[in-house]
């Protein structure tokens, strides 16, 4: 007794790996915002030194900023592939349970 319908199984199984995938785009994203007051990392320009004074040992130079706009679409793209690859998956585990094609 197995899953008949292997389409079915290998969708729910790749909208799962897209659900996971999106929640570790969205959430270091958003996390960097954070940490950064705003500002985005991304394509931004800077080097690290060495910091004696200092108890972490290392310090970053940032000399230009990337661009907010880029941040925000990473964010947005990853919550908006969340939630559709979450309805997908919950609809094609229905769909596996009940044994339908649609």
């Amino acid at each position: 007794m197995g899953i008949g319908n292997t389409l079915l199984l290998s969708q729910c199984t790749a909208y799962l790996l897209a659900l996971v995938l999106s929640f570790f785009m969205a959430v270091p994203m958003g996390q960097n915002q954070r940490n950064f007051d705003g500002k985005c990392l991304l394509y931004a320009r800077g080097t690290w030194s060495v910091n004696a004074t200092s108890d972490v040992g290392w310090k970053m130079d940032i000399t230009y900023w990337g661009s907010q706009s880029v941040c925000n679409y990473s964010i947005y793209m990853g919550i908006v592939t969340m939630i559709v690859a979450f309805v997908q998956v919950v609809r094609t585990s229905y769909f596996l349970y009940k044994g339908l094609d649609r």
